[in-house]
């Protein structure tokens, strides 16, 4: 099994944002969940740093690809449930230090 610093409940926006910081400080780390909502084909043309409108799709496609870059892996599987602290994850991944949800929806037990 997969020994990672820091698992991530979410693959939206703010969960590869912090994929990636934490990616970038050198922690093993890895995101779990299905594709977002903003995966989809319709317009977005108010985020931060894109002057241009681009896809919802082509902006987790930039997310992935740049958290690629730090060494972040994916799961594409949906969280059902978050134990106390890390014991939960084991099931998932083997050994993981933290977890942390980048999800706004409340997950059971967390």
């Amino acid at each position: 099994m997969d020994r990672v610093d820091i698992l991530i409940i979410g693959q939206g926006p703010a969960g590869l944002s912090a994929a990636i910081y934490a990616g970038r400080a050198g922690m093993k780390t890895r995101i779990l969940g299905c594709d977002p909502k903003v995966a989809g084909d319709y317009t977005i043309d108010n985020y931060f740093g894109f002057p241009e409108p681009l896809t919802g799709k082509e902006l987790i496609e930039r997310g992935v690809r740049q958290a690629k870059k730090f060494g972040v892996g994916r799961f594409l599987q949906i969280a059902v449930a978050v134990g106390e602290g890390a014991l939960a994850a084991r099931a998932v991944i083997g050994h993981v230090k933290k977890v942390c949800r980048a999800t706004p929806k409340q997950i059971a037990g967390s």
